[in-house]
């Protein structure tokens, strides 16, 4: 994908169709190692809370462990980002 995302801009005169290109080259970083099937999204379960509160602590738990290995890879991709288009890191 990053190949895609880097050959899709380098053909790309538009800055407005370069930009997405960019974009979705650093929202790979939203794909992470070991996730599974199932995506990652932070939804709690609704009703009682009392009755669910470990449930959405485990829920939190997983989505702030996602987050912060998302956030990292998005600060690598930017910096690749930026060494394919010779810019200063």
């Amino acid at each position: 994908m990053k190949v895609l995302f880097k050959a899709l801009y380098a053909k790309q005169t538009e800055s407005a169709f370069q930009s997405y290109f960019e974009n979705g080259y650093l929202f790979l970083s939203q794909f992470q190692e070991g996730v599974g099937a199932s995506p990652i999204d932070g939804k709690l379960i609704g009703g009682d809370i009392k009755a669910n509160l470990d449930a959405n602590i485990a829920i939190l738990d997983q989505y702030a462990l996602w987050q912060k290995l998302a956030l990292a890879e998005v600060e690598i991709l930017t910096a690749e980002w930026k060494r394919f288009k010779g810019e200063p890191i």
